[in-house]
């Protein structure tokens, strides 16, 4: 089961623009790789290249951003500009994990059972990095239900890692929802 929640406007990207994808907080290098190969696979069709922050970092810090200044793509106006002018992108995609709930094996009574075990909160913030007065924020909450083994106990047989799973892909069905036709 997932659910979306609005935070702050929705995400209308314009179609065929290219994209920078930030590392994922709290996650390491190769894994945020894999959600960015995930992401990338998800919205081809629909946007232009996709650039993954760790693979062009060197060409940012040759054209003279400072490997400190990294973090401030999307918040600092100038740095953005010259971000979005250096690679060619339009968009920054940033997402954390937040409130990951693993699942576990639970013993309820009749009246106490659980509507939801394991849990996954994917935080979206999406930079225009040209008009960063627009920067859309949504999330989607991905969790799943345990199943019965008895009257009094559940098991929750879904990872972590599956629930994050479909929470991108519910997050990239909400973006290809909202995208919106390039003007010529």
């Amino acid at each position: 089961m997932t659910r979306l929640n609005n935070i702050n406007g929705w995400p209308h990207l314009v179609e065929n623009e290219n994209v920078l994808v930030a590392t994922v907080d709290g996650e390491t290098e190769w894994g945020s790789f894999e959600r960015f190969e995930l992401i990338q696979e998800k919205l081809d069709d629909e946007l232009g290249e996709f650039y993954f922050l760790p693979s062009v970092e060197y060409e940012l810090l040759a054209s003279g951003i400072r490997k400190e200044d990294l973090s401030k793509i999307g918040r600092d106006v100038d740095l953005s500009i010259r971000v979005a002018e250096c690679l060619k992108v339009r968009y920054l995609l940033k997402y954390s994990v937040e409130g990951a709930r693993p699942a576990e094996i639970y013993q309820y009574s009749d009246e106490q059972y659980p509507l939801e075990n394991g849990k996954v909160r994917l935080r979206w913030q999406i930079y225009d990095l040209l008009n960063l007065n627009v920067s859309p924020a949504f999330e989607v909450i991905a969790s799943s239900m345990p199943i019965p083994l008895s009257s009094r106990d559940y098991v929750d047989v879904t990872g972590l890692e599956r629930l994050t799973l479909k929470a991108i892909n519910r997050s990239c069905r909400e973006i290809k929802k909202g995208m919106v036709k390039a003007e010529d």
